[in-house]
């Protein structure tokens, strides 16, 4: 099933793992926009690459990164003076896809840096983040609740959220090669 129809004001869609980018033709130009600063959360990694390869064919600036990459590449600029450089690089894409953000809980620094780039990208850039877990389940990630809220509020106001059922892709594949 593709997504024939964009969500509106915070919505939620539910389609299966056979989304493609092929449905991105649906979304008016308008939606897909940069300066409209839509989010999407995104359970499943096939799906968030199918908007990278669309951005691209669009001439838009994408960067794909696990969550943990990004945080350990921030810790580490600390380390070595260069944070605000590395911030820049996090913010600068028209979109960025942050995969795989759930399997692990987050100390306060990482919080802190994962807040700052959601924050700087409010309402100017467009991200994409992948998840298995439901928003309301995201404290056990951020231990912070009250950081934990404003990343969420930054992630869903102006957003399309996609729930995608179905067997998980990796599991899919796997059963595939076997």
């Amino acid at each position: 099933m593709g997504i024939t129809t964009p969500a509106t004001d915070g919505q939620t869609q539910t389609v299966d793992q056979s989304f493609s980018s092929r449905g991105l033709a649906d979304i008016p130009p308008s939606k897909n926009t940069p300066q409209q600063a839509d989010e999407i959360h995104l359970d499943a990694l096939p799906q968030a690459n199918d908007f990278a390869n669309a951005s691209v064919g669009l001439t838009y600036t994408c960067l794909f990164t696990t969550v943990w990459d990004m945080i350990t590449t921030l810790q580490s600029s600390r380390a070595d003076m260069t944070y605000k450089k590395k911030i820049e690089y996090y913010t600068k894409p028209d979109l960025l896809i942050l995969d795989e953000l759930g399997y692990r809980s987050m100390g306060e620094t990482t919080v802190e840096d994962f807040f700052e780039v959601v924050s700087r990208r409010y309402e100017k850039k467009s991200t994409i983040v992948t998840s298995n877990r439901e928003f309301t389940s995201w404290d056990k990630i951020f231990i912070d609740k009250t950081l934990t809220g404003a990343i969420i509020d930054r992630l869903i106001h102006h957003c399309h959220t996609f729930i995608i059922k179905g067997e998980s892709y990796r599991f899919k594949n796997r059963s595939k090669e076997e």
